[in-house]
């Protein structure tokens, strides 16, 4: 479905700015939140975000608690529960605790060069927040965007961002289960987006080669700090880890690398690992023959 609407200005406060020490909300437990007491008899620490990726996910979580509920009911309810979680940490842009506030015009530089700039009819974006990102991606507005986003509030700022874009179409769905043309894309862009705790990074990733053209491009980030200024220089690096619940440095270097080897097994030539002061980018390019992933 195509989300629409007007995000809301909100004035910015006279004086310093104050400190912004790193805060992180945590999808499971707002998914879970949202959850209590909506899924009946069910307890809703049985169930994860992940649960939702899917409609054979939410099956299996149907099955696996019991089949309280007929799966229709369930299913809305369990992404309901997802969507609004999502709608409360992403469904704007995050000046607390995003790097790219500290790297305005500097965040996407190492990959600026690397993207292509001729060829691009049609381009597939995931998890797009509000879209600012696009137009680095995408100069060209006259190549068809498809968005596809868990979070309405996500897509509404994306449709006013890229207002004078030809043709936006905007899905309110998870990426896994999200039916679309497979092959039919030129460029593949999901920034911020492997890291999610509702995805699956292998079935994520083989999908997105799936819906890439051969000779087409893929272009994935992974966050490599928050801005914190509590800490020395105002930010710090790494990434939360939402099921240790600790700070750990070393996941975004591990999870970009995971990504380039789901891609080498997946078929896709030339994969690349580019750091930039922000986050670790991975890139791509869709070979002819699909491989098989691990």
């Amino acid at each position: 479905m195509t989300a629409a609407g007007q995000p809301t200005a909100v004035a910015a406060a006279a004086g310093p700015a104050p400190a912004r020490p790193h805060r992180e909300l945590s999808i499971v437990e707002a998914f879970r939140s949202r959850l209590s007491g909506s899924v009946g008899p069910i307890d809703p620490a049985d169930l994860h975000p992940r649960d939702a990726r899917s409609d054979a996910a939410l099956e299996a979580a149907w099955r696996r608690t019991g089949r309280r509920a007929g799966l229709e009911t369930f299913a809305a309810t369990v992404f309901s529960a997802l969507r609004g979680a999502y709608d409360d940490k992403y469904g704007r842009w995050d000046e607390v605790n995003d790097l790219r506030d500290l790297y305005p015009t500097t965040w996407s530089a190492p990959i600026r060069d690397r993207l292509p700039r001729v060829g691009v009819r049609s381009a597939l974006g995931v998890g797009v927040n509000d879209a600012r990102e696009v137009r680095m991606l995408v100069p060209d507005p006259r190549v068809e965007l498809h968005l596809v986003d868990v979070s309405t509030r996500a897509l509404s700022a994306a449709g006013t961002h890229l207002h004078d874009y030809d043709a936006v179409r905007c899905t309110n769905s998870t990426f896994e289960g999200w039916d679309g043309p497979a092959g039919a894309f030129d460029l593949f862009f999901a920034l911020r987006t492997v890291n999610s705790t509702s995805v699956d990074v292998g079935e994520f990733v083989r999908k997105s080669r799936r819906m890439v053209r051969p000779g087409g491009t893929l272009v994935y980030s992974v966050p490599n700090g928050y801005v914190c200024d509590e800490a020395p220089g105002g930010e710090v690096h790494g990434m939360y880890d939402p099921d240790s619940g600790r700070f750990d440095e070393q996941r975004p270097t591990a999870l970009a690398d995971q990504v380039r080897r789901i891609l080498v097994a997946s078929g896709c030539e030339r994969p690349e690992v580019v750091a930039g002061p922000a986050e670790i980018f991975v890139l791509a390019q869709a070979s002819s023959e699909e491989g098989t992933a691990p």
